[in-house]
């Protein structure tokens, strides 16, 4: 992992590096005031501060800089508005222990509100006078990041975590960098020596991992800034952050956007041919693979992926089989090539997250060589089509996977990621769902539908020809592939797919 570390010397005699140019709006209300003047005079002697009840805060809720004394349950309307910002676990958590609580964009764009609350008003004393020091280090750690770690011309999203973490927290990413590992989750935490402020920068949003991202770390008493290269989203105590979707596009995480938008969400139909008759089964199969883990990133997008291929699938007119866990593929596809007979077909589909080499199914690597193992099992003579949708997927296009396979198509190349749905102006399927390359070949899918019946070598010619103008038809409606971001892939065996009279 690559490490930079960025020093600030501050002059004698200035006002902390953090002190922001607009004032600090202190909502409190008539007892916070009066046990807290220790605190209050801190601000006042740092930074321009005007003191707020609850009647007045309308006036002043779009304000940069704004921190709040008292929990959900302070008097004279205090509580009122803090009960609109907290989620139940925040107040939960509040009345049984004091916290300092960070939320950003709540009411105005590029806004830092800060919270200061306990159990009780003793508790909400202790939480700001512990808490001075972290609030100015607070406001210092954002303008120094945006000052000496972000570019204006960078398309990322900046997180904070909303509190300090301590010498006793652990944070990781979920995978190393460089380090060999089978299973994910696989930490390995940063020495946290001291308390400090948590950035992550997802440097490509739309990108389904792994890809670049920044750990940055505040430290609060030395003031200085550490930024890690990582490919991984962070991990803290055992619990991911931000992989779930809600939190991931909760702007009150955010301290820079860079105008990256949530793609909207949509609903579409699914075009298929005619689907396949649940009584009489089929010789032809598909495995449909939904590699996501409780606690990874991306569970929308890839449930997406699979609910759409296995309806591309099954209106083809193949038999659908699911897979989550590296097991579950290897018992499907093992007692399938048992079973299946010279001129049938099985269509391998993966969506999951990866880096070069392998895919993650279910928490654990599947490599090309091990997947490859598997796929030998079947008689010559039986079709064998794959697909992965994943980032870096084109190391799937390996000898030894062309070996067993006749066709293999890719979401990208071994050098650029895969991509989530994202929805820029030019994209030309703005109504699509999952993945940007799942989306737009379960919509093709259906010109295949001949692989679902015993058929003669001719016709397996004419099917290759048509995978190679529907892969045209998938490129075009890929927003990623469009924008140069990925580059799908398409293999096709010279031996099985007939001379180009057949198939042209």
């Amino acid at each position: 992992m690559k490490e930079i570390v960025l020093v600030c010397f501050l002059l004698a005699g200035m006002l902390p590096a953090g002190q922001p140019d607009e004032t600090v709006v202190l909502l409190i209300n008539s007892i916070d005031r009066g046990l807290n003047s220790d605190f209050i005079d801190f601000l006042e002697g740092n930074y321009d501060v005007a003191l707020v009840g609850a009647s007045e805060f309308e006036q002043y809720k779009k304000s940069p800089y704004i921190v709040i004394l008292g929990g959900n349950k302070a008097p004279e309307g205090v509580g009122n508005i803090v009960d609109t910002i907290l989620s139940e676990q925040e107040k939960s958590e509040i009345s049984t222990e004091k916290r300092m609580l960070t939320k950003l964009n709540l009411w105005g764009e590029e806004q830092v509100v800060v919270l200061f609350a306990g159990p009780d008003r003793e508790q909400t004393q202790t939480a700001c006078q512990e808490g001075t020091t972290c609030y100015s280090s607070l406001l210092n750690a954002i303008k120094r990041l945006k000052e000496e770690v972000i570019t204006p011309d960078q398309k990322i999203i900046a997180f904070l975590w909303p509190e300090p973490l301590s010498s006793s927290d652990e944070i990781a990413p979920y995978a190393p960098a460089q380090e060999e590992f089978t299973t994910v989750p696989h930490l390995i935490p940063y020495p946290l020596e001291e308390s400090c402020w948590f950035f992550w920068i997802d440097d490509d949003p739309y990108a389904k991992f792994a890809h670049p991202v920044r750990f940055i770390f505040f430290w609060i008493e030395s003031e200085d800034l550490t930024v890690y290269d990582e490919e991984w989203w962070p991990v803290l105590n055992e619990a991911s952050l931000w992989a779930d979707e809600e939190e991931y596009w909760n702007a009150a995480y955010w301290v820079v956007n860079a105008g990256i938008e949530r793609p909207t969400p949509s609903v579409f139909l699914y075009r298929a041919g005619a689907p396949l008759d649940q009584e009489e089964e089929s010789s032809g199969k598909a495995l449909v693979v939904n590699g996501w883990k409780e606690g990874e990133h991306s569970k929308e997008t890839l449930a997406e992926d699979e609910k759409s291929m296995t309806a591309a699938f099954r209106g083809t007119g193949l038999s659908v089989a699911g897979a989550r866990t590296v097991r579950d593929i290897e018992k499907t596809l093992r007692t399938w090539s048992k079973e299946m007979e010279p001129d049938s077909t099985v269509v391998t589909y993966i969506t999951a997250h990866s880096n070069r080499g392998y895919v993650l199914i279910g928490g654990e690597k599947l490599t090309v060589a091990a997947f490859s193992k598997l796929l030998s099992d079947f008689e010559d003579g039986v079709h064998i089509f794959v697909i992965v949708d994943a980032c870096y997927a084109g190391t799937f296009l390996a000898d030894e996977l062309k070996k067993e396979a006749e066709i293999i198509i890719t979401s990208t190349s071994s050098t650029k990621r895969a991509y989530r749905d994202f929805d820029p102006k030019n994209d030309v399927n703005p109504l699509d769902k999952g993945s940007e390359f799942t989306s737009g070949l379960s919509k093709n899918f259906y010109v295949l539908q001949e692989i679902s019946v015993d058929s003669p070598p001719d016709t397996y010619g004419r099917i290759f020809g048509k995978v190679e103008e529907v892969m045209t038809d998938i490129v075009e409606l890929d927003a990623a592939a469009q924008n140069g971001f990925s580059d799908p892939q398409l293999w096709i065996t010279e031996e099985t797919k007939g001379p180009p009279e057949v198939y042209t």
